[in-house]
């Protein structure tokens, strides 16, 4: 599970990277076309649209690098068994944000698919950067149950039994 993890974390940092790659050529191109007033189409919308997909998408990433806030405030608690409920009640929190949010960006999508509709100037279907918010979600629920079996994992002793006080854990 934790190869897929990892394969699956280095396809959302390449997507991401392309996306990233795609929005700083479409702004490099079109300043001097504007700047010279130059007959070319306005890419700009592809910048837009890669820059909101690389967002979405970069809700997964987040949750699985610990760069969200709710996981970063539970990282400064001093003791072992409140840092673990903390980092649990966050993962909870991220699990029914994806869970509420989710179901909108589903219902955002399929209107999107249903519709056809696309940008003004490229064309570019809306449904693109509702794919990658509903894909950045889903990233963002994988790694959150990761995250979480990951910690259960470290309590676990060797007859099976959970102890909050192994590896290293200070007197409390």
């Amino acid at each position: 599970m934790i190869m897929l993890e990892n394969a699956l974390f280095v396809a959302q940092k390449v997507l991401v990277a392309l996306l990233m790659a795609v929005a700083f050529v479409g702004l490099v191109v079109m300043v001097p076309v504007r700047y010279f007033d130059l007959p070319v189409p306005d890419i700009s919308e592809a910048s837009i649209a890669a820059v909101a997909s690389m967002t979405f998408l970069c809700v997964g990433l987040l949750v699985r690098t610990g760069g969200h806030i709710a996981i970063e405030v539970a990282a400064l608690v001093p003791s072992r068994v409140a840092r673990f409920v903390v980092r649990q009640l966050a993962n909870i929190g991220i699990l029914l944000f994806v869970v509420v949010f989710g179901v909108q960006a589903q219902s955002l999508l399929a209107a999107a698919i249903r519709s056809g509709e696309a940008s003004i100037a490229l064309g570019i279907p809306l449904a693109m950067p509702f794919t990658a918010l509903v894909l950045g979600l889903i990233m963002a629920a994988f790694h959150t149950v990761m995250n979480v079996v990951r910690d259960v994992s470290v309590l676990r002793t060797r007859d099976g039994e959970f102890d909050v006080h192994l590896k290293g854990s200070e007197s409390e």
